[in-house]
């Protein structure tokens, strides 16, 4: 009592006389499912209004006092009814604004309409519906739906909840109807009526839906350090949102989450419109914008980040899946964003060093090779890399990788001329022994020589050689002691080795001479052709193909006697022999391994020595005159030939594309028999059969002649 004492004497007069004041709810009524209120602010609970009503079906409120004197409606229980969850009825106004999870969060769902508003006619401006507390407004149909207002516009607010399914207030002359966002909060839906949408603090999400939210004429006003989370509910959706008008202030920023179905990759390579703007923008973000999970984590330094895959231990081959690009920019008053993965696998650049270190043959041409194939953009070749991964694959992988470096071509054109010059050899020896010189010196002798080779070079880029030739010729000897002639040739060679296949054919003329008396002669012959080349090399699983040409060019100078042993005749002899080569300059196609080839240029020069024995039998027959010959020649100057390649296209001279080759031509040793048989006064054949030996390389050859006095 002390304590009451101590009060003013106005407040003990008022508690006497009312008692302690206290807030009530038991001011609105309920009659079956639908509620009555009054002066006082009316809740719905599981407890109130009294007695309970129905909660699964439809609520309906209304109001017996005028709308200037109603109290606020708070909704504290969840709310389900069919058609419509809540219904608020035309005598409301609205006044105070209804609460939607006045104290704690609740669900207001149909299948119909959530909340619908009957009224014609609000208390007054921005009275509305404050959804708040974390609740959820959800309607199949609509969320909320206003149909009949015609006076003072409607405010709804949207604080930390949900809201799911269209808003539609109806517009009439100068409507402002508008929507307030603060918090966390989120729309889903088509919203129409409304003049301006603003969200104040915190984070406005929009879920797409399958088509994409479109708020028509309404003005979407960010403030500032608020977001604009756009959430992509569908990957068919290819617009999100849609409105007249969007306002950014300062630090608004916009990012872009993937829903619960939707993965980064549904959304590769695709154009998304975030929002469509109908009438103007104002201070669209420019920042990149960031990509969400449905869990909400960032995942855009994952989407844009390398990640290495696993390497066996028993591949040199290393592997990248390059991160994705994410890029937004503006398309009119529209922004457009495209994420973009890679949708590839890259090779690592320190995969070179794991080849290389497999690699002791020409390591810096590989290399050369190796580093324009990887890690600078040329899909082609790394795509084919990424086929022979295996460590065990770099011998045979490194090898085709080099361009012929047999020499083949060349060492090929100059047997073909050493050929050429055994024939006319032959020729020659045949002949003194054919007819009386008084009977030679009136005709001219025709005589045409085949031959058939086989032959293999062992060495590093050994090869094998299969060639056959035609060698036609016509001569006359001019006095006893000369002999002039002129002869045309055709080759056909295949060359194979590993990997590399050419087809060779040469067409030569060699015009030649002999003088002689009774114990010593002399003989020249001059050899100028060109050749034509197709190869094809084959380099994994493609093929490099390509034709070039070539010419040659050379002379040979030999002298020695004529004498008998025994009945043998004897001719040792002495030449000099020199010969010049040229391939022109080629590329090959077909393979992104594809080589070009500057010109290639080579001579040789020999001087040797040999010995021809012979003797003539006269049988029934003919003559028959068997010999034999022994020839070795050694070659003075380089027997390398240097190449200088690089890859199809490029337009750089690398130096680690000068390559040397096989050694070509090189020291030569040739024997050879032969048999010549006069059939008559004026016919002729003859045949041989050799072992040659140029260099390194190896061949037996063997070859029928025919000549003729005419």
């Amino acid at each position: 009592m002390k304590k009451l004492q101590r009060l003013p004497l106005a407040v003990l007069i008022s508690i006497g006389l009312y008692g302690i004041p206290t807030e009530s709810f038991a001011a609105c009524t309920a009659s079956g499912n639908t509620i009555t209120i009054d002066t006082q602010p009316c809740e719905i609970s599981a407890t109130s209004p009294t007695p309970a009503i129905n909660t699964s079906q439809t609520v309906t409120v209304t109001s017996s006092t005028d709308k200037s004197t109603q109290a606020q409606i708070r909704v504290n229980a969840d709310l389900s009814g069919n058609g419509n969850a809540l219904i608020l009825d035309s005598p409301l106004g609205l006044r105070y604004t209804t609460q939607i999870g006045y104290s704690n969060a609740v669900n207001i769902q149909s299948d119909g309409t959530a909340i619908l508003y009957n009224g014609s006619e609000l208390r007054a401006n921005s009275d509305g519906i404050n959804i708040k507390n974390g609740s959820a407004v959800k309607g199949t149909n609509y969320s909320i739906q206003a149909p009949n207002l015609a006076k003072n516009n409607m405010k709804i607010t949207v604080d930390n909840s949900t809201v799911e399914g269209n808003i539609a207030i109806k517009e009439f002359e100068k409507s402002g109807h508008q929507i307030e966002v603060k918090g966390e909060s989120t729309l889903k839906g088509d919203i129409s009526g409304i003049t301006n949408i603003n969200v104040t603090s915190g984070t406005l999400n929009v879920k797409s839906g399958q088509t994409g939210a479109n708020y028509n004429k309404a003005y979407l006003q960010m403030k500032k350090d608020t977001s604009l989370n756009l959430i992509l509910e569908d990957k068919n959706a290819d617009t999100l949102l849609t409105t007249a008008k969007i306002i950014f202030n300062d630090n608004s920023t916009v990012k872009l989450t993937l829903g619960e179905n939707v993965t980064a990759d549904d959304i590769d390579g695709k154009q998304l419109t975030l929002f469509n703007i109908t009438e103007q923008a104002q201070k669209i973000p420019t920042a990149e914008i960031h990509i969400f999970d449905k869990d909400g984590t960032d995942i855009t330094d994952t989407l844009k980040s390398s990640r290495d895959l696993p390497k066996q231990d028993d591949e040199w081959v290393e592997l990248v899946e390059p991160g994705g690009s994410i890029k937004n920019r503006t398309e009119g008053n529209n922004l457009v964003f495209e994420y973009k993965k890679s949708n590839e696998i890259k090779i690592k650049e320190n995969s070179i060093q794991n080849f290389l270190d497999k690699t002791s043959e020409q390591s810096d041409f590989i290399g050369y090779i190796l580093k324009n194939s990887i890690g600078v953009g040329n899909e082609e070749r790394e795509t084919f890399l990424k086929q022979f991964p295996k460590t065990t694959q770099i011998v045979s992988l490194s090898r085709q990788f080099l361009p012929d470096l047999s020499g083949a071509d060349i060492q090929s054109a100059w047997v073909w001329s050493e050929q050429m010059r055994s024939h006319i050899e032959q020729r020659t020896l045949a002949y003194r022994h054919q007819l009386p010189s008084y009977e030679r010196e009136d005709g001219w002798n025709l005589w045409a020589s085949s031959s058939f080779a086989k032959g293999k070079n062992s060495t590093a880029y050994d090869y094998s050689l299969n060639r056959y030739g035609v060698h036609i010729g016509m001569d006359r000897q001019i006095n006893d002691e000369a002999l002039l002639g002129f002869s045309f040739g055709v080759n056909r060679s295949t060359l194979s080795n590993s990997n590399v296949n050419k087809n060779l054919t040469y067409i030569t003329f060699m015009p030649y001479m002999e003088w002689k008396d009774d114990f010593y002669f002399a003989e020249a012959n001059l050899i100028g052709g060109s050749y034509s080349v197709d190869s094809t090399r084959s380099i994994g699983n493609t093929t490099a193909t390509g034709d070039y040409s070539g010419f040659q060019v050379g002379y040979q100078v030999t002298g020695g006697i004529d004498t008998e042993f025994r009945g043998v005749s004897l001719r040792p002899f002495m030449s000099l022999k020199q010969q010049w080569f040229s391939n022109s300059g080629w590329k090959e196609t077909g393979s992104p391994f594809a080589l070009e080839s500057d010109t290639q240029t080579y001579n040789a020069r020999h001087i040797g020595a040999g010995i021809s024995l012979w003797k003539r039998f006269d049988l029934s027959i003919g003559k028959f005159v068997p010999s034999f010959d022994l020839q070795y020649y050694k070659q003075f100057g380089s027997s390398q030939l240097n190449g200088h390649y690089r890859l199809a296209g490029d337009t750089t001279t690398p130096q680690e594309g000068i390559l040397t080759m096989n050694a070509v031509g090189g020291n030569q040793f040739t024997t050879k028999f032969n048999a010549s048989l006069d059939i008559t006064e004026t016919l002729n054949v003859s045949s041989s059969l050799s072992y040659n030996k140029f260099g390194k390389y190896n061949e037996a050859a063997f070859g029928v002649s025919l000549s003729s006095t005419f």
